[in-house]
Order: C-alpha cells, then structure tokens, then sequence
C-alpha cells in the first residue's frame, strides 16, 4: 500500500511533465507555423513591389518622388497661392506649411492605398487563393506588408523634414509611438475587413475611390484645421481621418500627444474592426476560394 502510495504521485508528476512537454511542442510548432507564413507573406510583398518598380527607370525612387510631388502642388495651392499659414496649436508660433501637409498627406496615402489593395486582395491573386497550400491570410499580409513599405518610406521623409527644419524634439519622440499605434491597428483591422468583402461586392472599388475623396477633402489633410468654422468642427472629428491625420501631425511636426478622447474610441473601434474581421475571416475562406 506505502508503495502505491508513494507510486501514484510519481505516476502524476510525470503525466504532467509529458503534457507540458506535448503542449510546449505544439506550442513551438504554431510559433513555426506563423513564421514561415509571415516570411511567405514578404517573399509575396518583395515580388509585387519589385513587380511594380523593377523596369522603371526611377526604381525604388518613386516611393519617395510621388509623395512628395503630390505635397509640393498641394503646397503651391494653399501655402503659397492661398497663403494658408500654419500654426502651431501649443504655441501660436507658425511652421512651415511643407511639413504638417505632407504629414497629413502620408497619412490619407497610406488609408487610400490600404483600401483599395485590400479590396482587390483576392482577386489579384486568385491563383494562389485557387491552388497555393496556404492560409489566404497569408495573401492579405503581403498586401499589408507592400502598403508598409511604402508608408514607412514615406514616415522616414516626414521625419526627416521636420528635423531639419527643427520641428523635431524629445516631446515628438515620446509621442510617435503613440500615434503609430493607432495609425497601425486601425490600418490592419480595416484592411483586413475590405480584403474580406472585396471579393463578393465588387461595387465596393468605385464607392471607396468616392468616399475616399470626400474623406480626403472633409478632414484636415492640406489644411490646418483651426482653419474650419468652430461650428463644424465636431463634424470633422467625427471623420475617422481626421483622427488619425492630427495624431500623426500633432506628434512629428507638434510634439503633442493626440487628443485621449479621440483616441481610445478610435483605437477601441478598430480593435473591435479587427475582431469582427477575424470573425468574418473564419466564416468566409471557404467561400472566397469558390468565389474568387
């Protein structure tokens, strides 16, 4: 019986130890899993942008030519034609039109790009969703991951005009996590959401390259938005856009944290986002290799 006794937590102990050791391994195999198909995802990303940039003569270049074209016409429109004048909300004291516009601008080019290459995800790449051994998710990261770089690419110019033009201090460091934070999630919860629908509402192309206009001219992109009537004010802050554009702005060229209100109901409705889309994903991958 002293035997038994003794025996039976042995028994137990090592019971344990053989399902921790199981759940370790499975554990480790997921972790595996998840990375080999994030390094899929950027050989995917890697080939659609050598794709696109690899026969022109400007290469890599036009990531950064683009962008800054786009902000150099804004620029004559309303810095120099209109003679818009920027001001720093904090202090009053005015900055250089160039560098608030382009961070406004780097932010609308980022959602605009991210809209429409999700919404056409699948479709584009109907031949890996038909035949590929991969998760279709995978598909949507690459997506992703293409929309980054060029949005990275387009930060670091950001970064670098306002630190050569002083702009730049400590109080900007502290806050650009911050508003990348929001910028991100809310980026890949409303990617992962329109990758999902494209393929059963084609419609959605046309409509967002409309509601994307109107979003791009009612939130404060190429204007400051103390420039709005007090009265709309709380319509511009209702545009999602504008949230994200100030919180960018306000950190890199301010140095001001965005606004907490504003902020947490952003992020909260883009987490909530990316969970419906999670949802929506386990529900709809099946269809969208029939459909696509």
């Amino acid at each position: 019986m002293a035997a038994e006794t003794v025996g039976k937590p042995l028994v137990a102990g090592a019971q344990l130890n053989s399902g921790n050791e199981k759940a370790a391994k499975a554990m480790m195999q997921t972790f595996g899993e998840i990375s080999r198909s994030a390094r899929l995802a950027w050989d995917l990303a890697h080939r659609d942008i050598a794709s696109r940039y690899g026969n022109s003569i400007g290469g890599l270049l036009w990531l950064v030519i683009t962008p800054v074209s786009f902000a150099g016409i804004y620029w004559m429109v309303f810095g120099y034609f209109l003679q818009l004048k920027w001001l720093n909300p904090a202090t009053g004291v005015q900055v250089p039109y160039i560098v608030p516009l382009f961070a406004g601008l780097a932010t609308y080019l980022l959602i605009n790009d991210v809209v429409m290459s999700s919404l056409s995800t699948f479709r584009m790449k109907r031949e890996y969703v038909r035949r590929a051994a991969v998760p279709i998710w995978v598909l949507w990261l690459s997506t992703l991951m293409r929309v980054a770089v060029g949005s990275v690419v387009n930060f670091v110019v950001l970064a670098a005009m306002a630190f050569f033009t002083g702009l730049m201090s400590l109080n900007s460091l502290l806050a650009i996590p911050q508003a990348f934070l929001l910028v991100v999630v809310a980026a890949s919860a409303l990617s992962l959401f329109l990758s999902l629908l494209g393929p059963f509402f084609k419609d959605l192309d046309e409509l967002s390259r409309i509601l994307l206009r109107v979003l791009f001219y009612t939130s404060p992109v190429t204007y400051p938005l103390s420039a709005v009537p007090e009265r709309f004010s709380g319509f511009m802050w209702a545009n999602p856009l504008t949230v994200l554009v100030e919180a960018i702005r306000n950190s890199f060229v301010f140095g001001l944290p965005p606004a907490p209100v504003s902020y947490v109901v952003t992020f909260a409705s883009s987490v909530a986002l990316f969970g419906a889309g999670i949802w929506l994903y386990s529900r709809l991958r099946g269809p969208i290799v029939d459909v696509v």
